[in-house]
């Protein structure tokens, strides 16, 4: 699944940007927002950044020119898309040198829009090998089976998270009695395969976990049996390796992932019994083996991550507190305060005063 990352200071240009994705929905794993391009870095500078970029070039604290200079010089791979209020001389030139996909203005287009990130994604594809929503794809196979399809991979992924073996083999073969009927011609299958195989290295990703290397269509006997035993092959494959992760839930390469992925997703409400059961493991076991290992709980790496999150924010935006809070996951602002005061020895206002670079103080 594609990761998308919208940038905007205006929630309500986030929301008809959602709203006008709301087609595309099913191709995106997940959909991250920054307000600013100081936020947007902190998604852009991880282990998994995003795929693809729709940003504004007027925001405060790092404008747009910035980001995708920053984009050309470190992430050139990521693919951009401009949407803008107005045509300025410095955001054009600065949106060619960057070679952003296109450069949209407010307010869009639909069809514009929908057509630029359309042809992103099958790019994006075509890059990774994951499936494209092509134009000889819907011809194919109409639209509601092709959603049908995805929605019973879906199922199949979270049926992997249970490691419900017998459930899988029962709905693999529930899922090509309805392939046979609403799909009919066998010449289709290969979308079919390629869209269980993109559920099973979704499910790989998530984890953290190599992905490991899937047979080529033209490798497969293309026969509605031959190809469900083969899907067949591949969920329990990937059950033997959860299973083998349970049991070596102590190694140093399964601490590694998990510490990977809380760097990841640090600004969730990420708690020690959801990673517990993402990597398969018993609470008690992984925060003795954490601890152990890395000289620090759960817990307090991910406070840790938060804090130093919050300190860049506060130092280079102008985000209220209140704002600031939010994005890293806190409920209630006033527990990010006294947690922020309790770590660093001042109030995340106090600290703005002394050490804000933004030309702001508000503290919100």
């Amino acid at each position: 699944m594609i990761r998308l990352l919208l940038v905007d200071d205006e929630p309500a240009a986030i929301r008809m940007i959602k709203k006008l994705l709301s087609s595309l929905e099913d191709r995106f794993g997940e959909i991250l927002v920054a307000e600013n391009g100081i936020e947007a870095m902190g998604y852009i500078d991880t282990d998994a950044p995003p795929d693809l970029i729709i940003t504004d070039m007027d925001m405060p604290a790092l404008n747009g020119i910035s980001l995708l200079q920053y984009l050309a010089d470190h992430h050139p791979d990521i693919y951009v898309i401009v949407v803008s209020g107005y045509y300025d001389y410095k955001y054009t030139h600065a949106a060619i040198r960057a070679k952003v996909m296109d450069y949209l203005i407010k307010p869009l287009d639909q069809q514009a829009f929908l057509s630029t990130v359309s042809k992103a994604l099958m790019q994006i594809d075509s890059a990774s090998n994951n499936i494209a929503i092509t134009e000889d794809t819907q011809i194919r196979i109409d639209q509601e089976t092709y959603m049908n399809l995805q929605k019973r991979a879906r199922e199949l992924k979270a049926n992997l998270q249970k490691g419900e073996r017998d459930n899988i083999n029962s709905q693999l073969r529930s899922d090509f009695d309805y392939i046979q009927h609403a799909v009919a011609d066998p010449k289709r299958y290969e979308l079919v395969y390629k869209l269980y195989v993109n559920a099973l290295t979704d499910f790989y990703t998530e984890h953290e976990y190599p992905v490991p290397h899937f047979p080529e269509y033209d490798e497969l006997p293309h026969t509605p049996e031959g190809l469900l035993m083969e899907l067949k092959n591949l969920f329990n494959a990937c059950l033997e390796y959860i299973d083998k992760q349970r049991n070596h839930s102590s190694s140093k390469e399964n601490l590694e992932r998990i510490n990977r992925y809380i760097y990841n997703h640090y600004r969730e409400n990420l708690t020690l019994a959801d990673l517990a059961a993402l990597f398969f493991i018993k609470k008690e076991y992984l925060s003795t083996l954490f601890r152990k290992y890395y000289g620090e709980t759960v817990g307090q790496l991910i406070i840790r991550l938060k804090i130093a999150d919050s300190k860049r924010q506060l130092s280079y935006s102008d985000r209220t507190i209140s704002e600031i809070s939010e994005s890293l996951g806190y409920l209630d602002p006033s527990h990010f305060n006294h947690q922020f005061k309790k770590e660093t020895g001042i109030p995340p206002g106090q600290y703005r005063s002394r050490f804000s670079r933004s030309g702001s103080c508000s503290d919100g």
